[in-house]
C-alpha cells in the first residue's frame, strides 16, 4: 500500500461489546454511543440540499443580470446579412469602446480600428474576429507596436517604441 491512502472506521458490534465489557452498565453506555454514531452516519449519507449562505437571496442573480446588461450594452450601425454583421459597420459599447471596420459572417474581418475605453487601440487587419496580419497597437502607457500579428498576438517582424506625450 505504498502511496495509497485509505480511511477506515472502527465500529464495534453489540455482541462484541457485551463479550468484552467488564460490566453491563458500560455495555449499555457503549451500545448507546454506537447507535448515536450510526445515526450520524445515516445523516451524513442523506443527500443535502443546496446550502443557503447568510445574506444570500434569490434577488442577487437578477441584479447581476441587470448590472451586466447595463454595462455591456452596445450598438451596431452597419450592414446585416442573415442577421449577422457583414460588410462595413460601427460597433460601440456603453463604456466608450468602439470598433469601426469590416465584418464577415458576424466577425471582424478585413481592415478595422478598435479603440478601447482604456486608451489602448489596434488598427490593422482582422481575421475571424482577431487582429491578424499587419497592424498598429498603441497602449495607454505610451507604448506602440507596429508589425505583424497572428491570432491577436504580436508575431513576426515589428517595431516596439515608447512615446511620451
Amino acid at each position: 500500500m505504498d502511496g495509497q491512502k485509505s480511511q477506515a472506521k472502527l465500529t464495534r458490534t453489540s455482541s462484541s461489546l457485551l463479550r468484552f465489557s467488564p460490566s453491563v452498565r458500560s455495555s449499555i453506555q457503549s451500545l448507546s454511543s454506537v447507535s448515536d454514531i450510526e445515526a450520524d452516519d445515516l445523516e451524513e449519507q442523506k443527500p443535502h440540499g443546496r446550502p443557503v449562505r447568510p445574506g444570500q437571496s434569490r434577488l442577487a442573480p437578477v441584479l447581476a443580470v441587470i448590472l451586466l446588461s447595463t454595462y455591456t450594452t452596445f450598438s451596431y450601425e452597419g450592414d446585416l446579412v442573415d442577421g449577422r454583421y457583414d460588410g462595413h459597420g460601427i460597433e460601440s459599447w456603453a463604456r466608450g469602446s468602439k470598433y469601426r471596420g469590416q465584418y464577415m459572417q458576424g466577425l471582424r474581418h478585413g481592415y478595422g480600428v478598435y479603440k478601447l475605453y482604456t486608451g489602448d487601440s489596434y488598427a490593422g487587419e482582422w481575421c475571424n474576429g482577431q487582429g491578424h496580419g499587419v497592424g498598429v497597437q498603441t497602449c495607454g502607457d505610451g507604448s506602440c507596436f507596429i508589425g505583424e500579428f497572428k491570432r491577436g498576438v504580436k508575431h513576426g517582424l515589428g517595431c516596439l517604441g515608447y512615446y511620451f506625450f
